[in-house]
């Protein structure tokens, strides 16, 4: 890692790219860039890269929490770790797959879950529906048809022109048998579509609960595509963990950045983009220091962090949309060190990666009302992940980390749903009153979790956003990802393919297309645009 205060002058351009932060996103573009032969550095605010990919012992010496992301499911399918598998496996990154993957718990000590084991998942759905069986058999039978014109959306650029006729242009390939399919998936709401499907609330809510890892509650038009995709893809394959924590992903790909020249500066904080003679020419370092690049400034953030670094420079329809930019619910974190696992009701739930509770499309769709609405939901939304049930290295031996996401939590609290919590800011007293509240719920499902825990960190929504500032009011996807968000209006209309209207800048991240989530795609999309605004390679 290149040493914080080294500089290169004020009227040098060494370097023919520079990325603003440090996420999963930049780096895989830089290490792209730097395979192509571009000289690269990348500038990091905090001590370390990763963005919301991060381990850190939270609670306890010996116990690592991956502060966000734990799911590497996306990256696992994304085309850059197709190309770089091999390399990254060189640099100690390893995968652990976790199945039985996911499933949701109920009243009663029920259970519905998703494992590879397609008789094991007939026999757990025909104790709610023996319909539901030819239903999530025709399910899986859509993902066969659906996925690849799908992953080839996701994977492609944006349009740069609005095409109302048709909304998602680059499924014109698709055979025409399967538009209907597919659009339904990429238009309808969670409920619509799986109320068509399905018989059992239960498998509904089931498939449903992926939705609100985005934004997506039962009733957001376009919130069915990630839990058909996820749901289906933990059926095939289950969920991929990193050994050791997500963070070694992040430790891969930072060594192969220098494999391929590039620089990483971290705790280096990025105050302005230089622009000169109406191009993006460098930046300017909050101690002063301007580094200069002779082809691209690639800004990692969010479009309301972009104005901070470029003021006025950008077009006036950019500002006002950039201003207008819209944050998807908050969220809280809450990370236990456990001498045990939790005692689950079901005991299916006990060797579950992932544990849902959201038992109904009504109960989900009431949370994120709530949360939308700066109400601290009276009946939480809640993810479990129980990573040392399948990689044993994240805590000492015999003891457990959980990880705990409770979505649609507001940022700015205007009220408490259950009428108990009095506070409307995130005081030390509202957070932990609130956490309880979750650990109150869990219990209802795992009887004596609070007997078995040795310590716990607590990230409000406020939390998050200090720790990486994409992450807006909590805001996992650093943007709402509903219809006039997504795809060509993502986040620009007419610029959706990661070059802005200001030559030489472009932007890429969470908040930029195809979205959120622990995959560089965003990254691989603007390395792909910049090398072809760029087609002369560099003169060594």
């Amino acid at each position: 890692m290149t040493n914080p205060s080294e500089s290169v002058g004020a009227g040098s351009s060494s370097y023919d790219a520079i990325f603003i932060g440090a996420g999963i996103n930049a780096l895989g573009g830089a290490i792209l860039l730097g395979e192509a032969g571009w000289r690269v550095l990348v500038l990091e605010k905090n001590s370390t890269p990763g963005g919301s990919i991060r381990t850190q012992p939270l609670t306890l010496p010996g116990f690592h929490h991956d502060i966000g992301a734990i799911n590497l499911n996306l990256f696992i399918g994304s085309p850059f770790y197709q190309e770089h598998k091999e390399a990254l496996a060189r640099k100690g990154l390893r995968f652990i797959v976790a199945d039985p993957s996911v499933g949701s718990v109920f009243e009663g000590g029920r259970f519905l879950g998703i494992s590879t084991d397609a008789e094991k998942m007939a026999q757990s759905i025909a104790e709610f529906s023996p319909a539901d069986i030819g239903n999530w058999q025709n399910w899986t039978s859509d993902f066969q048809e659906c996925a690849p014109p799908l992953f080839q959306l996701f994977g492609s650029p944006a349009p740069e022109t609005e095409t109302p006729d048709n909304p998602f242009g680059n499924l014109d390939d698709a055979p025409l048998s399967l538009l209907p399919k597919l659009k339904a998936l990429l238009m309808e709401s969670p409920r619509s579509l799986l109320s068509s499907r399905f018989e059992s609330e239960e498998m509904r809510a089931m498939i449903a609960a992926w939705g609100l890892h985005l934004d997506h509650a039962p009733d957001i038009a376009g919130g069915s595509f990630f839990p058909f995709l996820e749901s289906n893809i933990d059926a095939l394959q289950g969920i991929s963990l990193a050994e050791g924590g997500s963070v070694k992903l992040i430790e891969a790909m930072t060594a192969r950045l220098h494999d391929t020249g590039g620089e990483l500066r971290s705790s280096t904080m990025v105050e302005e983009v230089v622009v000169e003679n109406g191009r993006a020419v460098g930046v300017r370092l909050e101690n002063g220091e301007v580094i200069k690049t002779s082809r691209a400034v690639v800004a990692g953030v969010t479009p309301s962090s972009l104005l901070n670094l470029t003021g006025d420079q950008l077009p006036a329809p950019i500002i006002e949309r950039a201003h207008q930019w819209r944050y998807g619910p908050g969220t809280m974190m809450i990370h236990l060190a456990l001498s045990d696992l939790p005692d689950w009701r079901a005991e299916e739930a006990r060797q579950s990666f992932y544990v849902h509770i959201g038992p109904s499309l009504d109960y989900m769709a009431r949370t994120y009302r709530e949360g939308v609405t700066g109400r601290l939901p009276a009946e939480p939304y809640c993810v479990i992940g129980q990573p040392t049930l399948y990689d044993p290295t994240r805590a000492p031996k015999g003891k457990h980390v959980l990880w705990i996401m409770v979505r649609c939590v507001p940022a700015e609290i205007k009220d408490d749903a259950a009428g108990d919590i009095i506070g409307r800011s995130w005081t030390t007293e509202v957070r932990d009153a609130f956490a309880d509240r979750v650990l109150d719920k869990i219990e209802s499902y795992a009887p004596g979790l609070r007997d078995k825990i040795l310590a716990r960190t607590v990230h409000t929504p406020l939390d998050l956003e200090a720790l990486n500032p994409n992450l807006v009011g909590g805001d996992l996807v650093a943007g709402s990802a509903h219809l006039d968000q997504f795809y060509g209006n993502r986040p620009f209309p007419g610029h959706a393919h990661h070059a802005l209207p200001l030559p030489g800048l472009y932007i890429c991240g969470a908040s930029t297309w195809p979205g959120g989530g622990a995959s560089p795609g965003s990254g691989s999309l603007a390395a792909e645009r910049i090398l072809a605004d760029n087609p002369i390679s560099r003169q060594t």
